[in-house]
Order: structure tokens, then sequence, then C-alpha cells
């Protein structure tokens, strides 16, 4: 990275209406990993202002990280040198209807009460510093939401979700942000403003491809998937679907992740109704959900029978919810099915209401789940967030056990993660940094090679940045790399942006 130079000082902070060069230490989240050294906050506040900014970084060479909701999973992404703030475009524009009937932001209510029907494949009009859950608590009222499910949507940004094509627990059924974005405004890093039409990708089920990873950029050359190498998206056109009127939810022991799956695949088939689906497909190690119940300060239905793993399934239905004896008729449909056919069709799976956990507001199980990540908060521990072909994940997870347990016996694993699209976060906890940094480059290796030789990517929602670089460079082929620079050379040439993202600054210079 060039020294800031006093001219470039002057020329960054021209360009904007709001910067800081002084206290940014909130700015600064040492949980993600090293801490940087901030120098230069600069805030935006139109694609104006940014155009003019990203045309001044261009002038004077200097490369930037991007801050949207300090929520961003990219290690090259924490904050660091000179960084550009996004918040301040919250904007929250029209709904459109499938019928092409467009309803103001201020006039959302009116919506209240159409059927479904009406609503699925409408879209809003959002801007990129907007978090996901105050999309979602302006979009209540119309009956609709925007269907990102991640433990960070009270922070998590639109345009971050976009760039990053951010998955969730519920892309099992809505795909990931970038499947759900349409249109998408934002700036490149040549400070040129632009528009681009988001092609409608199709979700990709079973088969031996992975669903999702963001070890490429996944739309080419767009802003959408590109993880912000390319430039900043400023506004977002996202696909929105109707709030399920009834809801199920489920956690069950599981004896291996095969049974997991094939139970998904059973109530996939069985709850073909219009309207009705999986909404998330979790998978749990056993001891990861104990330690993630200690975590919570939760407590499970009594005789919650036990298993190596846990499947969590949440299922929602457009129909109106009716009463019965487990709180919603459809809950019973599902309790009933697990209970009774599922176990017939796969030979008995000891379930019976005693042992599976259940209920019809899945906040309580949410909330564990999400205790799941939280819990190794601060721990010694290193990350991966992998994925593999949903067929190849039980295989993935039993390999990985074993493999563990004799190469590092002194290590606590933890799995858990977006079973429904063979996504898994690999949590290895240490006692100490010491011991961590010691069998580091071994689980680094281990891991990366399991995954690959499964035909799956090392990076599955969170990116690559400068610390997997080298790694990055040794397992993608020439051919996508020099796919990826070519792109990165025409839409950012100076790159001023995304700088760190795939070890651009050491491909490039910057």
């Amino acid at each position: 990275m060039r020294p800031l130079t006093p001219q470039a000082r002057s020329d960054l902070t021209a360009a904007v209406s709001r910067w800081r060069d002084e206290e940014l230490d909130d700015l600064i989240h040492i949980e993600r990993g090293r801490p940087g050294t901030l120098e230069l906050f600069l805030e935006p506040a139109d694609e104006e202002e940014l155009a003019a900014l990203v045309t001044a970084l261009c002038t004077h060479g200097v490369s930037t990280t991007t801050i949207a909701g300090q929520s961003g999973l990219v290690e090259a992404q924490r904050p660091h040198g000179v960084a550009i703030g996004m918040k301040r475009f919250q904007t929250l524009g029209e709904v459109t209807l499938p019928d092409g009937t467009v309803v103001a932001a201020d006039r959302l209510v009116e919506l209240a009460g159409r059927e479904p029907g009406e609503l699925r494949g409408a879209t809003v009009r959002v801007g990129a510093g907007l978090s996901i859950d105050a999309i979602n608590e302006a979009l209540a009222p119309a009956g609709l939401k925007l269907p990102i499910v991640m433990g960070s949507t009270a922070s998590a940004t639109a345009g971050a979700c976009a760039a990053n094509g951010s998955a969730g627990a519920n892309a099992v059924r809505y795909g990931t942000a970038a499947h759900l974005a349409r249109r998408v405004r934002g700036v490149l890093g040549t400070g040129e403003i632009v528009e681009q039409k988001v092609p409608m990708m199709p979700l990709q089920r079973g088969g031996d491809r992975c669903r999702i990873r963001s070890d490429r950029f996944s739309h080419g050359d767009l802003l959408v998937g590109s993880q912000g190498a390319l430039g900043l998206i400023t506004e977002v056109v996202y696909e929105v679907v109707p709030v399920p009127r009834d809801q199920a939810v489920l956690l069950l022991p599981v004896p291996d992740v095969a049974t997991a799956t094939h139970l998904h695949a059973q109530i996939e088939d069985h709850f073909r109704d219009d309207g009705v689906g999986v909404e998330l497909f979790e998978i749990m190690r056993h001891q990861t959900l104990v330690k993630a119940l200690e975590h919570a300060g939760k407590a499970l239905r009594d005789g919650l029978g036990e298993g190596p793993y846990y499947a969590l399934i949440l299922l929602t239905s457009e129909a109106l919810p009716q009463p019965s004896d487990f709180g919603t008729a459809f809950l019973e449909r599902l309790l009933t099915f697990v209970m009774g056919e599922a176990q017939d069709r796969r030979g008995g799976l000891p379930y019976a209401e005693g042992n599976v956990d259940f209920d019809h507001q899945p906040a309580r199980l949410l909330e564990i789940r999400e205790a799941c990540s939280e819990m190794s908060r601060l721990l010694p521990k290193q990350s991966y967030d992998v994925v593999v072909p949903v067929g190849q994940l039980d295989t993935l997870v039993q390999r990985l056990e074993a493999a563990v347990a004799k190469a590092y016996p002194q290590l606590e694993l933890s799995v858990f993660g977006h079973g429904g699209v063979g996504a898994l976060h690999v949590h290895v906890i240490a006692e100490s940094a010491q011991q961590l940094a010691a069998v580091q480059p071994g689980m680094d290796t281990l891991v990366f090679d399991l995954v690959q030789e499964l035909h799956g990517s090392p990076w599955a929602e969170h990116g690559v940045g400068s610390k997997w670089a080298a790694e990055w460079r040794k397992r993608t082929p020439v051919e996508v790399q020099q796919a990826m620079l070519s792109v990165k050379r025409r839409c950012d040439p100076d790159n001023v942006l995304g700088s760190r993202l795939f070890g651009f600054d050491q491909l490039l210079g910057g």
C-alpha cells in the first residue's frame, strides 16, 4: 500500500461530506482476526460522492478496504489503512409486484392481507447500507420478507450481502443473496457509475456440484458475487417472498449425516403442496450442541435422544395455521410424518414424541443454532467454512472426525452449518494460542486436502483474503485465476477497491 501523502489525504477528504481520522478503534473488530491499523475513514453520502472518491483514489494510487455493516466475513475486508464506509446509503424504495403494481415505501401497509400468490416474485429497491433486519422490519406490514437468515442480519447490509453472495441458513430454499438480487447500481474501481441487471441463476440441487462457494466471482464481471473486488454496490433490487403463515421446527438426533440428508429429501418430497418448503436444514455435532446449550442458557425437551449429530429442520407453509394438540395442524403433520412414514421408509429410525424437540415458534431452537457460532468467540481456534456436494457431506464429516482424532487428539472439534447446501463451519479449538499455532499449518492442509478430494471448496461463504491467498493460488485452476485477474484489471485497474481480496495486492500491487 502506498503511503498516504498530504495531497492525497486532502483530495480524498474533499470528495466526501463526512470523514474521520481520529478515534477509529470502534471500527476494528478483533474477533474477526488480526486487527488492522486505520488512518482514515471516508463516508460518501451518495453515488456522486463515491464516484468522486474512487476517482481520487485512482489518481493517487491509494488502496482501500470497505466497511459495510462491520459484519464482513472476508478476512481481507478487515479495515486497514484507508477505509470506505457505506452505511449512509439508507434509501428504502418501492415494492414492485409481479403484475407491475408499484407501491411506495410509505404505503406498504396497503399490501396487508393479499394472498401469497399475488406477492410471490415481488421485488424491493433498497440502499446498500440498509441492514437486512431493517429491510425486513419495513417489509413486515406488507407481509413480505427478504429471506436472508444469518446471525449478523442486525448489521449485515444489503449491498455487502449481494456483493459477497452471502448464503445464510435458508439458502437451501431461496439460494444466496446473489440469487435473490435482480438489479444493482454501483461504482466501479474506475469511478464509473453503472447499473447492472443480474441474470437469474437456477438453484443447483443435488448432483456433484457445490451449491455455494466464494472462491471465484460467481457472476463473472458483475458487482454481485464479486465480494467488492470490482466496485462498490450502492443500491440493490432484491426479490422478496411472502412471510410464511405457519411454520414448524424440529430438532432430532441422527446416527449419521447421511440419515439426516435422507430425511431432508423425504420431507421435501412429502410436503410438495404449493407454498410449503424446507426453509432451513442445519447440521450440528453432538458436542457442539451441548456447548451451545450451555452458552445460550437454553434447555431442550426432556428425553431428547442422543446422536452423534442433530438435524434442525424448519418447514414453512403459506396456508393459514389451524390449532391442534401440538400447536398447529401443520406441525402435527410434520411430526406424524417424521415419527411414522419416514421411519418406515428408512427402516425404523428411533423417533417418538419424547425424543424429538419441536415447536411452531422457532426462536428458541434457532437461538441454540446461533449459539454454535457464538460459543467459541475469542477462544484460540482456527475456523474453516467449507462446502462439498451434498452427497459428499457424510463422507466429509466422518473422515474429518477420524483424521482430527488421529492426528490432533488434543484439539476440540466443533462442526455445524448449512447441511441442506453442503456447507459446514468447522472450528478447531485449542487450549492455548501456542498450541493452536503449533498445529495450524497441519490442520490447514488436512482440511483443505480433504475438501478438495471430495470435489468441494475450502471457501464456502466467507471469501478469500490475503490470509488464504497463497492457498487459493495453489488450489485454483490457472485459467480461473487469469479470468478473474482480467476482469479485475478492466473494472479496477489500479486495485483501489477490495485490494487484498484473493491476494490482489500481491498480484497487482497496491
